[in-house]
């Protein structure tokens, strides 16, 4: 039987962390694990047991679930079957990113452009479809809250960051428990300076969010996937230590941000010296002129100047493009985001975004500029959205982010 092409993430591999079962008889078929004669994501959650060390496999079923063929039972193969198990493998299709070497240092430039042409649009796409379909909406009181937390765990776990290095960090939001995920990569620097990327991955009760706030979300997966393969498998020191924050509860008055800020990091927040917040970085399918702003304050401040991350994005702007034909802002004050929480500690930062003018609902924005109108409703879905904005998008994020671990690289 022909071997599965690897590929990128799902909601139920995430999901796979929290179940447990033990594995029967033989397999009878390719993946088929409980040996029940049908692929399905049963099979998946054992062999993702039998990766993680929660079960032992018999040596004579390594043929049945090494279905990368690479000589060991991964997640990767977890992963594999349960996308045959949904539907959402087609043999030949969409591709694994390719393996690359580590960039040379040479100009700022060149860096950046290396990093930027180690994007994924398949995989991003990949990401994007499952969180805004089989995740669904994540409204701070619903289900589907722990289903997008247990998925991006699972989507840190596959990029290469060790399950102790994947952080749960609980906290009550308006009585209800709420819980931000948080990683880092870390370097031998001693108290070294740290580069926050944020996005949220919570959404309003109505629509799927997918512009709001699944975008930003696909977006810091692509760059935390890109420098932790870097990190891990090509032994690169960026030389600064790098975190990743998914926050919750951003709709209900930025409290993961919060969180994060008066509570769970604290201690190292004078060591912050860029924060990257990542909220809606696609825009819908509508008639309406598109701006791709980078705020460097929000509606609640003024004055917005530039900094390191913004013109980090400046740099990276002027090296790959990324609008199209539409405007770009830069720096500028617009929009209430979770930048606010860092802005009041006096954190220099960021919040790329979409925007469109829209005075009657621009909340003081510099210019009128305003969340798009479809935002927070039921047309907030992936349908609706331009996925080629997405993926400029996220090239330009990751381009910037070499940027600003370019001058720290030893």
């Amino acid at each position: 039987m022909k071997r599965f092409l690897k590929k990128s993430a799902s909601l139920w591999l995430a999901a796979l962390f929290l179940l447990s079962a033990a594995i029967p008889a033989l397999a009878v078929i390719e993946g088929d694990a409980d040996g029940d004669g049908a692929l399905t994501p049963a099979d998946a959650r054992l062999v993702l047991r039998c990766a993680i060390g929660l079960e032992a496999i018999a040596p004579e079923r390594l043929s049945y679930c090494d279905l990368d063929a690479d000589g060991s039972i991964t997640p990767a193969d977890a992963r594999l079957a349960l996308r045959h198990a949904i539907g959402l493998f087609t043999e030949n299709n969409n591709p694994a990113p390719p393996t690359q070497q580590p960039p040379a240092k040479n100009t700022k430039t060149e860096y950046m452009q290396a990093l930027a042409d180690m994007m994924s649009t398949d995989e991003i796409a990949d990401n994007f479809g499952i969180f805004t379909e089989r995740v669904g909406p994540r409204w701070y009181t619903s289900e589907g809250m722990d289903r997008g937390r247990g998925w991006i765990r699972g989507i840190l776990y596959y990029y290469g960051f060790d399950e102790s290095e994947i952080t749960q960090d609980w906290f009550v939001c308006k009585e209800q428990d709420a819980c931000n995920v948080y990683t880092k990569i870390t370097t031998a620097v001693p108290d070294p300076d740290i580069l926050l990327f944020v996005a949220h991955y919570d959404s309003h009760h109505t629509g799927a969010g997918a512009v709001d706030n699944a975008s930003g979300v696909c977006t810091v997966l692509e760059i935390a996937r890109i420098l932790k393969d870097l990190n891990k498998n090509k032994k690169v020191d960026f030389g600064v230590e790098i975190r990743f924050l998914f926050t919750s509860c951003e709709e209900q008055g930025y409290y993961g941000a919060y969180r994060y800020v008066n509570g769970f990091s604290s201690l190292s927040l004078d060591r912050h010296v860029a924060v990257f917040n990542v909220d809606m970085s696609a825009h819908f399918k509508s008639g309406v002129n598109h701006y791709l702003c980078v705020s460097t304050r929000s509606s609640y401040g003024s004055d917005a100047r530039p900094n390191m991350a913004s013109l980090a994005v400046d740099a990276a702007k002027q090296l790959v493009g990324s609008c199209g034909e539409y405007a770009y802002r830069s720096p500028v004050a617009a929009g209430w985001h979770d930048l606010i929480p860092f802005e009041k500690n006096g954190v220099p930062g960021i919040t790329l975004s979409w925007r469109e003018i829209n005075y009657d609902n621009s909340h003081g924005s510099q210019d009128g500029l305003a969340a798009p109108a479809e935002i927070h409703s039921d047309r907030d879905v992936a349908e609706n959205v331009d996925m080629d904005s997405l993926y400029r998008t996220t090239r330009l994020a990751v381009a910037a982010a070499g940027a600003l671990v370019y001058d720290y690289l030893p």
